[in-house]
């Protein structure tokens, strides 16, 4: 039998989260926890055009990013899989990946999540916030860092 579960924070946004077939027997291990669900909340709104990545230590290892169901349908990239998809940053530099589909139905980009992390210095363990500013034949997804997030992104510099 196969299970979907959504999992919806306190703001009522899905949470990201590691597949146990993704990944190794993850048993006894520590769950990597929300830093600030005040934050969440704050960065995240009913907009349907937007929606939170969590870096996981597996979506770097597997160069993809699962993309919430319900950001999916609502901006019709369902029917887009297979093509292209565009990142960017805030910077408004972009990089061109994948968008694909699994038979399960999640959709997924792949083929440079890795490098568009390490590109925007994007640490395991951060919640980021990307928006669908363009929904034409190859969507865009900007980058938008919240006020805290940018404070701690200088500090590290």
């Amino acid at each position: 039998m196969a299970f979907h579960v959504t999992l919806l924070g306190p703001s009522g946004c899905e949470f990201q989260y590691e597949s146990c077939s993704e990944e190794e027997n993850n048993l006894g291990r520590n769950i990597p926890k929300k830093k600030n669900l005040e934050r969440e909340a704050e960065s995240s709104s009913l907009d349907p055009s937007c929606f939170l990545a969590t870096i996981w230590p597996s979506s770097l290892r597997y160069d993809t990013l699962n993309l919430p169901r319900s950001f999916v349908r609502s901006n019709g990239l369902e029917t887009r899989c297979g093509g292209e998809i565009v990142l960017m940053n805030e910077k408004g530099k972009s990089w061109t990946l994948a968008l694909k589909q699994k038979l399960s139905g999640s959709t997924y980009i792949r083929r440079g999540w890795r490098r568009f992390c390490s590109a925007n210095v994007l640490k395991t363990g951060g919640v980021y916030t990307f928006k669908l500013i363009h929904s034409g034949r190859t969507p865009v997804l900007r980058l938008f860092f919240t006020e805290s997030e940018s404070e701690s992104e200088e500090r590290n510099f």
